[in-house]
């Protein structure tokens, strides 16, 4: 597993928030 949890955890919530915006 390259991507460590903080990282995984970082991006989903970013992709959570940018379909929340639009």
């Amino acid at each position: 597993m390259s991507l460590s949890p903080a990282r995984q955890h970082r991006l989903r919530v970013q992709a959570e928030q940018a379909a929340r915006e639009g």
